[in-house]
């Protein structure tokens, strides 16, 4: 802390991204107003550490990876508990359900993990518009952090999560920002599914007259609760998935990677957001994807990694094709 009581700690506030057993952690707040919030303590951050890293075994057994996963599961909905205690008493149940749809993650939530001092008042003052989750997480970032733990401000992503009106001159949604910010946080609702036949992790190729740029367009799968290891293709939700548009390279196993000229953005932005089916998919990878059958698959590749070594040459690294799509 500094002596104005701001968070100075750049590992403050992480955002982390994971597909699966790929995972990926940025610091800053990336992307818009996520769904559930971890507020960790030391007792809980300790406890994280030895589970994960201390105690845990790559070769273990399959009883080990399995109390592994369990007791994870309790250390999240403990840093989930601790978040709601900052809301008002009397939205933090309808916050949790909200969290853990179905009949039976309703049920292992009342009896194997009841709420603790749900009563209890909060000390943080909130207005009367009801988002009071968004209240709070916007009163942390922007009053109680700057942008050394905050991060860069999110041009693209930041939709739900507003700018306060005192620093919104520095908020400037400019160039190649302003035009994927219309495929970043939309809800695949019946209007704008395209997010839900993107891939995990697809790169995005930007070639401009300074160079390749490179974006990531991460697919954010919703579920209606995770309280269970088998059986997630039941607990979906779809039409909440979004996509998370992020520059530079956010994961080592892409699954597309599509090219396109500066002045082609425009048309890319619009047949994306015309997406309605997987064949539409199809369609944009036949003109922007890049296929592995691509006579100029590997010169691409090529560029690729020179210009992410040019760019952050202390965290390079190949990245790897393993889950690429075979179509």
């Amino acid at each position: 802390m500094s002596g104005t009581g701001r968070v100075l700690n750049p590992n403050a506030t992480l955002t982390v991204l994971r597909h699966d057993d790929n995972a990926v952690v940025m610091k800053g707040a990336v992307g818009d107003l996520s769904k559930t919030v971890f507020m960790l303590d030391y007792p809980l951050f300790e406890r994280l550490v030895y589970n994960l890293v201390v105690n845990f075994d790559v070769f273990g057994n399959v009883s080990h990876q399995l109390l592994t996963r369990v007791y994870m599961d309790m250390i999240r909905m403990e840093a989930e508990e601790l978040f709601l205690a900052f809301l008002p008493s009397e939205e933090r149940l309808s916050y949790r359900r909200a969290w853990y749809r179905g009949l039976l993650a309703q049920a292992k939530m009342a009896y194997l993990f009841p709420t603790v001092g749900s009563a209890e008042p909060t000390g943080v003052k909130f207005n009367e518009d009801n988002h009071t989750k968004k209240q709070f997480v916007q009163k942390v970032l922007f009053f109680h952090q700057n942008e050394t733990v905050r991060g860069e401000w999110d041009f693209i992503n930041w939709k739900n999560l507003e700018v306060p009106d005192s620093m919104q001159g520095q908020w400037k949604v400019q160039g190649l920002n302003k035009e994927l910010r219309k495929i970043a946080a939309v809800k695949a609702e019946a209007s704008s599914p395209f997010s839900q036949f993107f891939p995990d992790l697809a790169l995005l190729n930007v070639k401009t007259a300074k160079g390749l740029k490179i974006y990531s367009l991460i697919h954010n799968k919703e579920h209606e609760n995770i309280s269970w290891i088998l059986g997630e293709s039941l607990r979906m939700d779809p039409e909440n998935d979004t996509l998370t548009v992020r520059e530079g390279v956010w994961g080592s196993y892409p699954n597309m990677i599509f090219n396109v000229k500066e002045n082609e953005l425009p048309a890319f932005v619009i047949q994306v957001r015309g997406m309605k089916s997987a064949a539409d998919y199809q369609n944009l990878v036949s003109r922007y994807g890049l296929r592995r059958s691509n006579a100029k698959f590997w010169s691409f590749y090529d560029d690729m990694h020179v210009a992410m070594r040019k760019s952050d040459p202390v965290n390079f690294g190949y990245l790897d094709l393993t889950r690429y799509e075979l179509k």
